[in-house]
C-alpha cells in the first residue's frame, strides 16, 4: 500500500510512504521525518511510523497562508484523525472510509500551532479488526473536496482517555519490536473507544434533545478553553443557559462521566504533556492547573496515571540523560574513526 501527500502550492512531497506489501509485516516501526518550512507558508513538521499494518502521521502544522494539500492511496482503506492543540479549541476526531485515488484538501492558516494525527488503516485490516470486536460501523459520507469546516461538523469531541492514547501514541519512546507491539495495541484501543462514541451518539439522539445537546457541547467546551480556572457548576450552567440537574444528568450521559470527573481527565492529561514536554516544575504545573496544594495536584495525578509527577519526571530526566550519551558516544566513536583516518593518511603520506 501506498501513501502520498504533495502541497500543491510548492509541489512539495510532505509524505511517501509504502508498507503493508505481500511479504510478511515488519516486526519494528519504520520511523521518517519530513519537515516543509517556508517564509511564505509557514511551516509543516511531519512525523510519521509504519507500524504493522498502520501508518501513523503526525502533523504538527504552524501556517501563513491557506495550502493546497493533495492526498493519493493505491488502495482503499480507513482513516482515523484527531485535530487539536494546547488550549483545546482544536478537540475532533473523526474514522471516515477513504478510497483509493486522489484527495484534496484545503488547509487553512492557523493563528497557533495545531496537531493533526492522522492513522491510515487498510481496509481488510479494518474490517478483521471489527469482526473482532463483533461491532458494525456505517461511515459518513464524504465530500468530494475536503475543507476543515466540512472535517469539524462530521467530527466528535476527543475525549480525555483518547487524548491520553494519543499522547502516547506520539511521543513513545520504547524500541524494537516491543514499540510495534504495544503501539498497534493502543491504535487499535484508540479505534475502540472512536467506535464506541459514534455508538453512544446514536443513543443519546434518542434521549437528549439536539438543543440540550449543543448546550452540553457548550458547556464541554467552557470547560477545556478554561482548565485553569475554578468554577461551579452553577456557573456552567448559567453560562449555558440551563440548570445544574440537567447539566449534570445530561453530562454524563454524554460524556461517560460528570463534570467535575472530566475536568480532572482533562487536567491530568494536560498534567503529563507539560510534565514531558516542559521544563516546568512539578509545583509549577500544579499552579498552571488551578491547584493551591502541589500534594493534592500529586494525589490526583497518581490517581489518575498510576505514578505520581516526580516519577514521571525522574523518568523523562533519566530517558534524556540516556539519549545524550547515545549521541556522545556516535560522536566520540566518529571522531576517533576519524583520527585514526587521519594518522593513516599522514603515515601514508611520509
Amino acid at each position: 500500500m501506498r501513501l502520498t501527500t504533495t502541497i500543491k502550492n510548492t509541489n512539495f512531497k510532505l509524505a511517501d510512504q509504502e508498507w503493508f506489501n505481500t511479504e510478511p509485516l515488519q516486526t519494528e516501526t519504520k520511523e521518517q521525518t519530513w519537515l516543509f518550512q517556508d517564509d511564505v507558508y509557514g511551516r509543516i513538521l511531519n512525523s510519521c511510523s509504519i507500524v504493522g499494518a498502520f501508518c501513523i502521521h503526525s502533523y504538527l502544522i504552524s501556517t501563513k497562508k491557506a495550502l493546497d494539500i493533495e492526498f493519493e492511496t493505491n488502495r482503499e482503506g480507513v482513516q482515523q484523525l484527531f485535530i487539536l492543540d494546547d488550549t483545546f479549541e482544536f478537540n475532533h476526531q473523526l474514522v471516515r472510509k477513504l478510497p483509493k485515488g486522489v484527495r484534496k484538501f484545503k488547509l487553512p492558516a492557523t493563528k497557533k500551532p495545531v496537531r493533526y494525527v492522522s492513522i491510515f488503516i487498510p481496509l481488510d485490516t479494518y474490517t478483521c479488526l471489527l469482526e473482532q470486536m463483533k461491532i458494525h460501523y456505517t461511515f459518513p459520507p464524504l465530500n468530494t473536496y475536503d475543507i476543515l469546516t466540512s472535517l469539524l461538523e462530521q467530527s466528535q469531541n476527543i475525549r480525555p482517555e483518547m487524548l491520553d492514547i494519543i499522547q502516547i501514541i506520539v511521543s513513545c519512546e520504547r524500541k524494537g519490536s516491543l514499540r510495534s507491539v504495544y503501539l498497534q495495541n493502543k491504535i487499535e484501543e484508540l479505534l475502540f473507544l472512536q467506535l464506541e462514541q459514534s455508538f453512544k451518539q446514536e443513543i443519546i439522539g434518542t434521549t437528549i434533545s439536539a438543543r440540550d445537546q449543543a448546550k452540553i457541547k457548550l458547556a464541554e467546551n467552557f470547560i477545556t478553553q478554561k482548565l485553569d480556572h475554578t468554577f461551579s457548576l452553577k456557573d456552567i450552567a448559567q453560562h449555558i443557559g440551563s440548570n445544574e440537574f440537567k447539566l449534570k444528568t445530561q453530562f454524563k450521559i454524554m460524556y461517560g462521566t460528570t463534570v467535575f470527573g472530566y475536568i480532572t481527565q482533562l487536567k491530568m492529561n494536560k498534567a503529563k504533556q507539560l510534565l514531558t514536554q516542559t521544563e516546568l516544575s512539578v509545583t509549577e504545573i500544579a499552579e498552571v492547573l488551578g491547584y493551591k496544594s502541589q500534594n493534592h495536584f500529586s494525589t490526583v495525578f497518581k490517581k489518575q496515571h498510576g505514578y505520581t509527577p516526580s516519577e514521571l519526571k525522574k523518568k523523562r530526566c533519566i530517558a534524556v540523560k540516556q539519549r545524550l550519551l547515545i549521541l556522545f558516544s556516535s560522536f566520540l566513536s566518529a571522531y576517533h574513526t576519524l583520527k585514526e583516518g587521519m594518522i593513516l593518511g599522514l603515515e601514508h603520506h611520509y
